[in-house]
């Protein structure tokens, strides 16, 4: 299945990141260049195959790290010369060939060869949809950035985070304890429209005020955070129905505590409509 997403791909959910190299050894600019500066032990072990000639065009290399993994996908040849779509479709039938042997369970890509590589999407994408529509795990697509990247004021108390080595373990009873600390007054979040909404937390639960005033109980909550986890990206506009009524304000929630990233959702790459990524 494929989602594509306006947002950040280095906080997508996605088990493995796809970053698309040339074949020298070289990650001197664009999305390439920020994989090199947030895992360094990635473009060593990218510089070794790379120097022993083991990375060619059609041929992918992953390195596993302790909380993403990365796949390298060759784009072009040398850094200096433009992408092309046959290197393209080789590393995309490479990819669908080999996914499940390497343990890959989900996958984020960029567009490929479609930044520095020069390539139109208009011709990637019908490739990209035709090798990686079929696969049965999760495959998220990033076409561009979120429309407002800017982070949030950051508190004068900052509150502990929840992302440990390994967030797939954590589970409800840690989102119940940062709720109790960061909620404990009531804290005002906007919403859509210019309008606000305030969340507290009681004894009962978290108390949410939207034009009415509810309170949902910690195993309404745990089902919610247990959707939300599992799915990795939500769309607004295709939420289940029985989390709809307070399905906003309750995602602002998890979103002021760095739960959560906004992103741009849509199934076929044109269509796109708010939506969430569970920060991994």
């Amino acid at each position: 299945m494929i989602t594509y997403l306006k947002g950040d791909i280095f906080s997508s959910p996605a088990q493995t990141l796809i970053n698309t190299v040339n074949t020298v050894g070289v990650m001197g600019k664009g999305v390439a260049l920020e994989f090199k500066k947030r895992y360094p032990e990635m473009f060593s072990a990218y510089e070794r195959v790379c120097k022993s000639r083991q990375l060619e065009v059609g041929k992918l290399f992953l390195w596993k790290g302790p909380d993403k993994w990365v796949l390298m996908f060759p784009t072009k040849i040398h850094w200096r010369n433009p992408s092309k779509i046959e290197y393209i479709e080789a590393g995309l039938q490479k990819f669908a060939a080999s996914y499940a042997d390497k343990g890959i369970t989900s996958a984020a890509f960029p567009r490929l060869g479609c930044g520095n590589g020069g390539l139109d999407w208009k011709l990637v994408q019908p490739l990209m949809e035709k090798y990686l529509r079929s696969l049965p795990i999760p495959v998220y697509i990033y076409v561009g950035s979120y429309r407002d990247q800017t982070p949030e004021h950051v508190e004068p108390e900052p509150m502990e985070r929840w992302l440990h080595t390994h967030p797939e373990n954590i589970g409800f009873a840690v989102l119940e304890e940062d709720l109790r600390k960061y909620f404990s007054q009531e804290v005002c979040l906007p919403l859509k429209d210019g309008e606000y909404g305030r969340a507290r937390w009681s004894e009962d639960g978290i108390i949410l005020k939207n034009g009415q005033e509810v309170t949902l109980k910690s195993t309404e909550l745990c089902k919610f955070w247990v959707y939300i986890r599992d799915s990795g990206v939500v769309s607004m506009d295709r939420l289940p129905e029985k989390f709809s009524a307070h399905a906003e304000l309750l995602l602002k929630v998890l979103e002021k505590m760095d739960y959560l990233q906004p992103v741009l959702t849509s199934l076929n790459g044109i269509d796109f409509s708010d939506g969430y990524q569970y920060i991994e």
